[in-house]
């Protein structure tokens, strides 16, 4: 996680593309936790390309481009990009976009040549090479678009776009046991921005996947029901998540349970949806009965990917024992640097004890810069971490002899 946060610093550079990639709004990408304790870790990988913006004519093509696809325009969508690209040849942004385009006007073979182009560029990237999976499939490649996959999988796991494809390949392949799996750690930010990416193009992904997938794809990712009609639910289910945007971002639990009730009544069940009913019945009217409940739904196999941030939400209160305990029951056997980081916010419980930063010393020194994303969670615990002299000296790879009293 911490590894991801440092590539999130860097990556502000590289944001348009990202975005596009998953059709939404630049300024949504990176929004600070508006999802109460369920706000995602940065978990997009960018290529590491020379973003000089598009100047003149070519940004202007490239912006009409852009927005007719994204109204569903897409002869005019086509004739916008193939004008960028012949003014700025090889430019990522056009061509990633041109991908897009190409996959969604039955150009296969213009679209597997604009992900090709961007691998020879950026050879092994996740993010293209699930994007290319994609096209594959259009193709009838079946094999190589499930290489292609794996390869991304490998290595980016959290993307989110690489996680699109996952559900596509498994819907491919009539796994919706596989399906389920990739989708059931999503939070809701997530779970929107790749429901906007499968509403866009619904019309092709019958062709990218089965006759049926699209609905296949919507009862994988909200966990709907058989019975329920994907045509009707995912747009209600993207209004209501895009709805709740606002009242999370501004801490307005009762505001957002409505929109919270309005996607259930839908049918749909996926884990983060419960996670957040429930963290906003307990923050507007907490009690212990309510946070048992989501102590238990964490510890159980649909909810454990959300141990974490129902331990950053007893951090926040100062139940230490309560996040210890989830902590030993969920995540036991995980050495990544967050829980790292987690294990020292616990242990600093007592700052008169040296234990804290015994654990943090556990963090390499080249990886304890790209803490910094952390330390400016905005929990008590954290903040008296970070106000600690101690930690500049850790930051600097300096011995801690003895706590600052």
């Amino acid at each position: 996680m911490v590894n991801q946060s440092r590539q999130a610093r860097v990556a502000i550079r590289y944001l348009a593309i990202g975005a596009l990639l998953l059709c939404i709004p630049a300024q949504e990408v990176f929004a600070s936790e508006p999802w109460a304790f369920t706000a995602p870790i940065r978990r997009r990988v960018q290529a590491d390309f020379d973003t000089a913006p598009l100047i003149d004519r070519a940004s202007k093509l490239y912006t009409q481009a852009q927005q007719a696809f994204f109204s569903n325009q897409l002869a005019e969508a086509q004739t916008f990009i193939q004008q960028a690209d012949a003014v700025a040849p090889g430019s990522p942004l056009i061509l990633g976009l041109a991908g897009r385009i190409y996959n969604n006007t039955g150009s296969y073979g213009l679209a597997l040549e604009a992900w090709n182009a961007l691998l020879d560029q950026f050879p092994g990237n996740p993010v293209f090479l699930a994007e290319r999976a994609g096209t594959l499939f259009l193709l009838k490649r079946n094999d190589d678009a499930q290489k292609d996959i794996r390869r991304a999988t490998r290595t980016a796991p959290a993307d989110l776009t690489v996680r699109y494809f996952q559900l596509m390949a498994a819907i491919h392949d009539n796994d919706t046991a596989a399906a389920r799996r990739v989708s059931a750690s999503l939070t809701n930010p997530e779970i929107l921005e790749i429901a906007k990416r499968l509403y866009l193009e619904r019309n092709i992904i019958p062709a990218m996947s089965r006759e049926n997938g699209f609905a296949e794809f919507a009862r994988a990712l909200f966990a709907l029901p058989d019975s329920a009609n994907a045509d009707t639910a995912v747009p209600e289910i993207i209004a209501q998540l895009t709805a709740l945007i606002e009242p999370m971002g501004q801490s307005n639990w009762a505001a957002a349970i409505p929109h919270l009730q309005k996607i259930r009544a839908t049918g749909a069940a996926y884990p983060s949806l419960y996670y957040d009913l429930a963290l906003c019945a307990y923050l507007v009217a907490p009690s212990d009965k309510r946070l048992d409940d989501l102590e238990k739904f964490v510890s159980g196999e649909n909810g454990r990917a959300f141990a974490r941030y129902f331990i950053y939400l007893c951090l926040y209160g100062g139940d230490f024992t309560r996040a210890k305990r989830t902590l030993d029951t969920t995540l036991q056997d995980a050495e990544d640097e967050e829980i790292t980081l987690i294990r020292a916010a616990i242990a600093y419980e007592n700052p008169e004890s040296d234990e804290a930063w015994q654990i943090l010393e556990k963090i390499p020194l080249a990886l304890r810069p790209a803490t910094e994303d952390w330390f400016a969670r905005n929990i008590p615990v954290i903040r008296a971490l970070k106000s600690n002299p101690n930690l500049q000296r850790w930051l600097a790879g300096e011995p801690i002899h003895a706590i600052t009293r």
